[in-house]
Order: structure tokens, then C-alpha cells, then sequence
């Protein structure tokens, strides 16, 4: 831990503190040290927290107007939705459903808040849209709807450069880095980069990078808590041009391509790759009309410490996108059982459970519980209570 915090105090410019001549006052000097590792301290949980499974806020938009009158307003607002919605269902052509084209027209209507600004001297306005006006609109247009917890996306990339091959970081390539941010927010992804500390470069060399190894990826990456990788070799060209190419690896998976454009344009087909495969893992394809899904899924839920632990695990199970209804059949002290309607597959929803680390599978508890006669369990969880981490 003492060469992470080090490693960050260094990076957020404590390093002038560290390096300055001693002083005749020694408690000072000491309690500017401890000052130092707490900020340390600090901005190294900031780091870890990179790999919570929660995307940015999906339903605000930053997008350029011409001035602040009422028809600028409304072309943005018709941007702005446009954009909340490919985030929201994973889908890229969400204009080309008959529902959503007509309702665009109108897009100033979903608009709760907004502000304008400006982004390097260039108007903006930023636009929050009703998360649930737009997961309605989505289920009304029959489209998927994209949980807002989502694995982070870890990514490990090299340039090549004329001083040699060199990691990305923020440091070193910052408008390579915003390029990535940018495409990566407009697709709803939560990028994590690493830290490219002493415990990093052991793991993940950058030949292993520029090899493409999957293997060291995936074993470097799990400090990240997160199954979704990204590597790519980057090599820019005369005249702005960029080569470059990718293996993405969700859960075990590989998915390799290529892509070859000028400026950081060549960056959006290895984001949207990674984004439709993600889409189809998790997010919850519209409920097909009439289709009968039975009694429900049954779920025993244990650990639960007091009404509210029992009104937070019903309201997470209510508020999750692959579920329509959770009823409450029967509780007793920690025990409750709960009757899914499901608006997904179950894996899709266990998926979502995973993410979310609220819900933990348990299993062996099948061998202890023993529920009313007339109720047959399918699932068997315990309540972790805390948000994600």
C-alpha cells in the first residue's frame, strides 16, 4: 500500500512536499507528512473506485448550441435524447424505431433541467433528462433497456511512438485519453485506466500489451474487479492517421479487430464493439406480447436485518430492469420469499445481481431454509446491503 500512496502523492503533485529541506520545526514537518498520506490515502480509494460497476450519470448530456434562443434549445434537446437513449438500451439505431423518431420531435418535452456553458470557449448546453420518462420511452418502442450497473471497462494500451513503445495514461497522451472518455460516455461505458504502479508493471508488461496477451490482461486486471478488458497497440501514421488494433475479453471471451482512420475517429469501432457485446450480455430485450412467463421465479432472500434492510432489498429488486414486480409471498425473522415477474431472461437478471453485489448468491443455504410446503424456491441469495464498491 505504501508504494501506491506514494506513487500517488507523486502524481497529484505532492512531490515538491516530499522532496523540500529539513526544518528546524520537526512537528511540522511531521503533520505536513501526515497531511500528505491522508490526501494520499484519499485519492488512492478514488483510484480503486474506478471499478464500481455503476456507469456514469446516463441521463445528462453536454452537447454544443449556437446561441440560447428557443430553436437551438430544441435541436440540442433532439441531440441530447438521442444520445440518453443509445445509452440507455445499448442500441446504436434507436432513431430508426418508428416510436422514438416521432417522439424527437418533440425531445424539449423530456427535458428536466439544463444549463448552458461553455467547453473550450464553445457554447454548450447540459441537458438532464427523467430516467424514468426514458426507460418508459424504451419499453414503449419495444427496445432493450441497459441497467445503469455496468462493468468498467479496464484498458491497457501502447503506442507506438518515435521515443519507443509507451503505456497510455492520462499524463502522457491527455487528448488520446479525452478522445477515449468521449466515446466511451457516448456509448454509456465506465472506462478505468490503470495505475501503472510498481504492482502493474510486474503483472503487465508493455510487450504483453502490444503482443495482445489476454492471458497477463485478465490476471492484471482482476486488482481491478472487473471482467471486462480492453487491450489495444496504437500506431500513429503521417497526415493524422492512426493504426491500430484490439482484443476485448468479457468474462473469458475474445473478441479481436482492427481499425484504421485518421484523427481519433479509429477509436469508435473498438468502443462500439465493446459496447454491443456488453448490450447483449446485459441489457433486457422487450418482453415479447403475450408471452407467458408462469407464476415467476421464486427467490429466498436471507441476512436481512430489520425493516430496513427488507424495505431497501425490495425496493433495489422493484427498481432492477429485468424485473417488473417483486411480491412479497412470506417472511419470517431474516427470511422473506419474494415472487419475480421478470421482464428479461433469468441469467440476464443474475447478471444484473452480479454487477450489483447487493445480492449475493447463496447456495448452500438451500440445505438450511425450508420453506412453506406449497412454495417450491428457484433462487437462493443473501442481502449484502451495501451499494456496489
Amino acid at each position: 500500500m505504501s508504494g501506491l500512496v506514494l506513487g500517488i502523492a507523486l502524481r497529484f503533485g505532492c512531490y515538491k512536499y516530499l522532496t523540500m529541506p529539513p526544518k528546524r520545526n520537526l512537528g511540522s514537518f511531521l503533520g505536513m507528512i501526515m497531511t500528505i498520506w491522508r490526501t494520499a490515502v484519499f485519492y488512492a480509494l478514488i483510484a480503486f473506485a474506478c471499478s464500481a460497476a455503476h456507469a456514469a450519470n446516463l441521463y445528462e448530456v453536454v452537447v454544443p448550441v449556437q446561441n440560447q434562443d428557443k430553436t437551438s434549445l430544441q435541436k440540442a434537446a433532439k441531440l441530447g435524447l438521442e444520445r440518453v437513449l443509445i445509452r440507455a438500451s445499448g442500441e446504436q439505431n434507436v432513431a430508426d424505431n418508428y416510436t422514438i423518431s416521432q417522439t424527437l420531435k418533440r425531445a424539449e418535452q423530456y427535458v428536466s433541467q439544463y444549463a448552458y456553458g461553455d467547453d473550450f470557449d464553445l457554447p454548450t448546453v447540459k441537458l438532464s433528462f427523467s430516467r424514468d420518462q426514458v426507460l418508459n420511452l424504451l419499453r414503449k418502442a419495444s427496445l432493450p433497456v441497459w441497467s445503469d450497473e455496468r462493468p468498467g471497462l479496464v484498458l491497457w494500451l501502447v503506442v507506438d511512438t518515435p521515443e519507443g513503445k509507451q503505456f497510455v495514461d492520462q499524463e502522457s497522451f491527455p487528448e488520446l485519453t479525452k478522445a477515449l472518455g468521449y466515446e466511451a460516455s457516448r456509448r454509456g461505458l465506465s472506462l478505468v485506466f490503470p495505475l501503472y504502479d510498481l504492482r502493474d508493471s510486474t503483472a503487465m508488461s508493455i510487450e504483453n500489451v502490444w503482443n495482445l496477451d489476454t492471458f497477463p490482461a485478465q490476471q492484471a486486471s482482476q486488482r481491478y474487479d472487473s471482467q471486462s478488458v480492453l487491450m489495444g497497440r496504437l500506431s500513429p501514421l503521417s497526415g493524422g492517421v492512426w493504426v491500430s488494433e484490439w482484443a476485448y475479453i468479457q468474462e473469458g471471451e475474445v473478441t479481436r479487430l482492427d481499425a484504421r482512420d485518421s484523427d481519433f475517429r479509429f477509436l469508435r469501432p473498438a468502443i462500439n464493439r465493446v459496447a454491443d457485446t456488453m448490450a447483449a450480455s446485459y441489457a433486457i430485450a422487450p418482453q415479447i406480447a403475450g408471452q407467458d412467463r408462469g407464476t415467476g421465479t421464486i427467490m429466498h432472500i436471507a441476512g436481512l436485518k430489520g425493516f430496513a434492510d427488507y424495505a431497501d432489498a425490495i425496493r433495489y429488486l422493484e427498481s432492477a430492469s429485468g424485473i417488473a414486480h417483486a411480491n412479497v409471498l412470506w417472511m419470517s425473522g431474516s427470511d422473506v420469499l419474494v415472487n419475480l415477474v421478470l421482464r428479461g431472461t433469468p441469467e440476464k437478471v443474475q447478471g444484473h445481481f452480479r454487477l450489483g453485489r447487493r445480492m449475493i448468491p447463496s447456495p448452500e443455504t438451500a440445505n438450511t431454509f425450508f420453506p412453506p410446503e406449497h412454495l417450491a424456491v428457484d433462487w437462493f441469495y443473501r442481502w449484502n446491503g451495501a451499494p456496489s464498491s
